[in-house]
């Protein structure tokens, strides 16, 4: 089946936003809240890449310092909305995912390299069980780009492997939120999922910490902490893919309430 470009995707997810939003304001018992977010991401995992040659496969697990050392940016624009039992969340995200790791045996160097672009597009309906805490179900699709390699060299080897690939797919989520006021103008808020459950990827989960600063009535600048982690095994006819990847790191933007 042919999927419409990123560009397109991406519109209209902005449109949904937009509607959904737009939908909501005209409810008065309705709160709208939408956020555009810069996320540093690093990353850490195993990607393998089938080619007619045979796989190529990296590891690039990495410390909690050097993903702070390799952070990537990716942005997000997020959206909430809420009355008194049910709940409505959007999120599209776009990140940047890079690293190096370099091992060494005796007089020969290996350099594992992956460059990878990863977009993410959410919607979610929730039920409010108290004024502070909801659940919620939705549906996640992710789109992942990029090209791997493996770089060997010493006094008598010199080799250079590369893998591109391209993938798609979509997974059902359920998840839980929560948001706690530490005082009138500080809040506390969390967010976890998980998903995949073989329909699209073998498992994924998130969690996000924000503490958010109420500027105004409706307007906060909230900084947060994300975490990911995608587990996605395809092994069909037309190649293998192994993408296990974590992407964590912390993350600031602004809220405008509506």
């Amino acid at each position: 089946m042919m999927m419409p470009n990123k560009s397109t995707l991406f519109r209209t997810a902005a449109l949904c936003l937009a509607m959904v939003g737009s939908a909501g304001a005209q409810s008065e018992d309705w709160q709208n809240a939408i956020t555009p977010y810069i996320w540093g991401t690093g990353m850490s995992g195993n990607v393998a890449v089938g080619t007619p040659l045979g796989s190529v496969a990296i590891n690039a697990d990495l410390s909690f310092g050097e993903i702070l050392d390799d952070l990537d940016f990716g942005g997000m624009i997020s959206y909430e909305g809420k009355n008194d039992r049910w709940l409505v969340l959007g999120d599209v995200i776009f990140m940047n995912l890079g690293a190096d790791v370099d091992s060494t045996s005796g007089q020969v160097s290996v350099r594992h390299s992956a460059d990878i672009e990863q977009s993410l597009m959410e919607a979610d309906v929730g039920y409010r069980l108290t004024e502070n805490m909801a659940l919620f179900v939705g549906a996640r699709y992710s789109d992942i780009d990029g090209e791997i390699g493996i770089a060997t060299t010493g006094p008598t080897v010199g080799t250079v492997r590369s893998a591109s690939f391209s993938e798609n797919w979509v997974d059902p989520v359920v998840g839980f939120l929560g948001e706690w006021p530490l005082s009138e103008q500080w809040e506390w808020d969390l967010r976890a999922d998980i998903g995949g459950f073989g329909v699209g990827s073998d498992f994924v989960w998130q969690a996000q910490a924000t503490l958010r600063w109420k500027v105004r009535t409706n307007f906060d600048v909230v900084a947060s902490y994300r975490y990911m982690e995608v587990d996605f095994d395809q092994d069909e006819a037309t190649g293998l893919l192994v993408y296990d990847m974590v992407s964590a790191g912390p993350g600031i933007g602004v809220t405008f309430h509506f």
